[in-house]
C-alpha cells in the first residue's frame, strides 16, 4: 500500500514539475476545489499552495504574476489563528469568455475577507486571470446583505 502511496505522489510530482505556465485548467470546478482546500489547510497555505495552483494556469502573455503579494496579503489577515472556512457565493460568466467566482472567507475569530477570481478561455480552454481580496465592509456589502436594495 506505501509502494502505491509513494508511486503516486511521484507521479503527481513529476506531472506538477512538467506543468508549464499558459497550461489549460482541465476543470474550473475540480480547481476551484483544489484552491478552496489551499485556502483551507493551514499548512499547504503556509506552503504558498495558491503560487503553485494559479501560476501554471496563468494565460501565456502574463508574465508580472504576483501571488505572493496576495497570499501575504491574506496571511497577514488570517494572524495567528486560521481560516474556518471559504464560502463560495456566487459565479457570473460573460459570452463564454470570462468567469468570476466570489468567496468568504471566514477566520477562526469571525471576520470576513472577500475573495473573487476570474478566469478567461483562450480557444475554448480555461486559464486563471486574477484575484482580489478585500475586507472593505462598502465592497463586501451586496454580499453580506448590508446593502437596503432589494
Amino acid at each position: 500500500m506505501n509502494a502505491w502511496k509513494l508511486l503516486g505522489g511521484l507521479s503527481l510530482g513529476l506531472f506538477c514539475h512538467t506543468t508549464m505556465a499558459g497550461e489549460p485548467i482541465a476543470d474550473l470546478d475540480q480547481f476551484e476545489a483544489g484552491y478552496i482546500a489551499c485556502i483551507e489547510d493551514e499548512k499547504a497555505f503556509a506552503d504558498s499552495c495558491l503560487s503553485g495552483l494559479f501560476k501554471p494556469h496563468a494565460l501565456p502573455w502574463r508574465k508580472d504574476l504576483d501571488l505572493q503579494s496576495v497570499e501575504d496579503f491574506l496571511s497577514k489577515w488570517i494572524g495567528k489563528g486560521a481560516v474556518y472556512k471559504v464560502h463560495p457565493i456566487t459565479r457570473k460568466e460573460t459570452a463564454n469568455l470570462y468567469q468570476r467566482r466570489w468567496y468568504l472567507i471566514e477566520n477562526e475569530s469571525g471576520g470576513l475577507m472577500q475573495l473573487s477570481v476570474r478566469f478567461r478561455t483562450v480557444k475554448g480552454q480555461w486559464h486563471y486571470v486574477d484575484m482580489n481580496l478585500t475586507n472593505d465592509e462598502k465592497a463586501m456589502g451586496a454580499i453580506t446583505l448590508e446593502s437596503t436594495e432589494p
